[in-house]
């Protein structure tokens, strides 16, 4: 490319000549021969009408008067077309605006048949006399200041570069070495020994250990449980403390497979066929029969959709047109609802009530239902006399391609309020199972160990806990609901050594004066998730349990986080009892890569850098079921899962949560939805408009409050639209945090709710 002027080329001299870029523009010219036209100082229309009158082909400018071509009006009036070459320096200038403007004289360019104009930046300082490095045309770069001039050179101090690279979390070791380059002379490059089971590229992104191998792929899931609870037979699975009901793994095996039976080959009035593809629904709160119908989808190659036993009835109905469940499974506290809401449908051939299972064969137990036997028990179902068929369901178990098939169809609330099913596959299960059954890294519980099912079972993190426990061989204690006194008594009456908790319960712990009175010195290990736990709880929880293992002479207790979400199966990151620090959510899990994003320029980021957590894996779901919009938006086309919540890592690798994109409140490990309060509020006749935010509280992390403005000449309290609220939603979606009237509702210009100013200006006034 010609950067030598000849006798044709004009330019334009604007830049001011009591500065160096601006008078060696000026001996450039008069050196040269080159035709120059001088304009004392800077005026739109001058300057337009200057390269349009003199045909100007070459002028330099800065970064203002670059963006004043690309974006005011006044330019589209002016040929500008006789611009060749448009030299750019001073300051940088992105890479947008250089393609912009070079796109901008082309089109003018091209009109008149001329070659294409080039936009070229220098670097350079009033102390080097002129440019020391200028883009040369024929192998620019946009954003690029170009390569070093003739003559000179630039030196890079390799330790410098050693050094921080030492601060990646996937180096081992490194040296930084010159490599010979024609036109730079050297150009640096990092020789570099990668961590073991790292891998580094262009971009940051951090891998756990390597994903956990499973011998035998051609087993299916169901396959797997059978032949865990085979293996460990008489051992006690389950316990209700209340009733003090137990089950063996033995007969949790014999129950699960005699109702998947009956599910699938049914008797003569009920033929549900249940099988693959199929979805089974479960509404009942935690009970030991829970995990029967659960086990049973799967052995069927079905999927289990438990819902919130504390939905409201438009909750039930909006969750089973999600999944259309051929069956439903309901306990006593929701079943006049769920038949009326299974009713009304034309996919739900039955409900199935949750009452007690006897282990043997008995008259029949009288359901409250109709006379059509659209209800039956669990027991009478299990008991039926159904089809026998000649060869045994365990060896006649569907065969699946367990990375596609669904065994699981969990609710997960977004910010468009109703539910979402997430589809969590065999293959995603069993990952997660089989990372506790590994023998190269730390395993946090074992067979021996004896732990709580107080978490719901129909969310995610308490099913997958109870699958866990079922797995791994503990014996469970399964609490219905969390009431203080049943649930210290149970640890210290069935020496529970494993507590999987969320904050509210550590927070119980720590505070509550009754904790002091019972014996928790069995408890070795709590794994704390759903929300980041502060650290002074954290502490405190130790503390008061170690001092009761100490009096027994027990190493003391271990309390660690982890993070994980619906979507991604279970944790994705988790701490460990030998390197733990202190409100950290671990490292990464077995076969979990994660990206550090930053949120305006999307680039992945270094350590101690915040941005949005991006997570790949064999864990991360199949989807959101028959929603692909809301799929494609969480996982884009590399597989990456966004998370919408913002952290960062240290230099060892252990990540740290700050805060959250995504606007759901997070109250005591539920998902609330403002988006589905504010459409309620503004049902109201009084109400003219509404938001919904979390206030912080240290029980239950976050509490929805709603801000509210009356309807003109409308009269209205706070009590009349907290019960209104209390009456259409389930008890989590409540407004605990209260109603405050206010006279405005900040917002975008598009009309979205700036909920970050309502909280800054609510904190302002508390």
């Amino acid at each position: 490319m010609q950067l030598i002027p000849d006798d044709n080329w004009t330019a334009l001299s604007l830049l001011p000549y009591f500065h160096s870029m601006g008078i060696m523009g000026l001996l450039r010219s008069l050196s040269t021969g080159l035709k120059t036209v001088i304009i004392s100082h800077f005026e739109k229309k001058l300057f337009l009408e200057t390269i349009e009158k003199y045909k100007v082909t070459v002028t330099a400018v800065v970064p203002p008067l670059a963006l004043f071509l690309t974006k005011d009006p006044l330019v589209a009036k002016y040929d500008l077309s006789s611009i060749s070459v448009l030299g750019m320096g001073a300051a940088p200038i992105g890479k947008e605006v250089q393609q912009n403007l070079e796109n901008l004289i082309n089109k003018a360019r091209t009109r008149i048949g001329a070659p294409p104009c080039r936009v070229i930046q220098g670097y350079g300082l009033t102390e080097a006399t002129v440019g020391v490095s200028f883009d040369r045309g024929e192998k620019s770069k946009p954003g690029s200041v170009g390569t070093l001039v003739p003559g000179l050179k630039c030196k890079v101090p390799p330790a410098e570069l050693e050094a921080i690279l030492h601060t990646h979390p996937s180096v081992e070791d490194v040296a930084v070495i010159g490599i010979p380059n024609e036109e730079a002379g050297e150009v640096p490059m990092a020789v570099i020994v990668k961590k073991q089971g790292r891998e580094m590229s262009e971009e940051i992104i951090l891998s756990g250990p390597p994903e956990t191998e499973i011998e035998d792929l051609r087993n299916c899931l169901g396959e797997h449980f059978v032949q865990r609870l085979s293996f460990l037979g008489n051992k006690i699975s389950q316990v209700d403390p209340i009733t003090g009901k137990s089950y063996t793994y033995k007969e949790i095996l014999s129950l699960s497979l005699k109702l998947a039976e009956a599910m699938r080959y049914g008797d003569t009035k009920k033929n549900w066929h249940i099988g693959t593809g199929n979805y089974v629904g479960i509404c009942s709160e935690n009970s030991i029969d829970f995990a029967l119908p659960v086990l049973g989808a799967i052995y069927l190659g079905a999927a289990a959709a438990p819902i919130n036993p504390a939905y409201s009835k438009r909750e039930i109905e909006h969750a089973l047109k999600i999944s259309k469940p051929r069956v439903v499974f309901s306990s006593k506290t929701r079943l006049n609802d769920i038949i009326e809401v299974a009713r009304s449908t034309d996919f739900v051939q039955g409900v199935v009530v949750m009452d007690e299972i006897r282990k043997t064969p008995h008259v029949k137990q009288s359901v409250e239902s109709d006379s059509d036997g659209y209800v039956i028990s669990i027991n009478d179902l299990i008991h039926s006399e159904s089809f026998v068929p000649s060869i045994p369901f365990t060896m006649d178990m569907p065969k699946v391609h367990m990375k596609d098939q669904v065994a699981l169809l969990m609710c997960s609330s977004g910010t468009t309020g109703l539910p979402k099913g997430v589809m969590l596959t065999q293959f995603n299960l069993l990952i997660t199972l089989f990372h506790q059954l590994r023998s190269d890294h730390e395993v946090l519980f074992n067979p021996d160990d004896v732990t709580l099912g107080i978490l719901p079972f129909f969310h995610a993190f308490g099913l997958l806990v109870l699958l866990y426990s079922l797995f791994l061989g503990m014996t469970m204690v399964v609490m219905p609901r969390f009431e203080a006194v049943l649930y210290l008594e149970s640890i210290q009456k069935y020496k529970v050594s494993v507590i999987i908790t969320v904050p509210p319960l550590a927070v119980f712990l720590a505070k509550d004066p009754r904790v002091a009175e019972y014996d928790l010195s069995s408890i070795r290990q709590i794994l704390c998730g759903a929300a980041p736990l502060g650290k002074d709880i954290q502490e405190e929880v130790e503390n008061i349990i170690s001092k009761a293992r100490e009096k027994i002479g027990a190493p003391p207790c271990n309390l660690i986080q982890g993070y994980g979400l619906t979507e991604t199966t279970l944790a994705v990151t988790m701490c460990s009892n030998k390197a733990k620090k202190y409100g950290s959510i671990g490292v990464l899990a077995p076969g979990v890569q994660c990206k550090v994003m930053d949120l305006e320029t999307g680039k992945s980021l270094g350590p101690y850098k915040e941005g949005e957590l991006w997570f790949r894996g064999a864990m991360i779901m199949k989807g959101y079921l028959g929603d692909a919009e809301a799929t494609a938006t969480t996982i884009d086309n590399n597989g990456w899962l966004h998370t919408g919540d913002v952290g960062y890592y240290d230099k060892e690798s252990h990540f740290y949560i700050v805060d959250r994109l995504k606007e759901l409140i997070k109250y005591k490990a539920y998902q609330v939805p403002p988006a589905e309060l504010e459409a309620l509020l503004l049902t109201h006749p009084a109400i003219e408009d509404a938001a919904v935010i979390g206030i912080p509280d240290e029980s239950a992390g976050e509490l929805p409050m709603a801000m509210v403005i009356k309807q003109p000449g409308k009269e209205l309290t706070e009590a009349e639209v907290v019960k209104f609220i209390a009456d259409r939603v389930s008890p989590q979606k409540r407004l605990h945090g209260g109603v405050r009237f206010v006279k405005s509702i900040p917002k975008t210009a598009s009309g979205k709710i700036l909920r970050r100013v309502l909280r800054e200006s609510l904190k302002s006034k508390l």
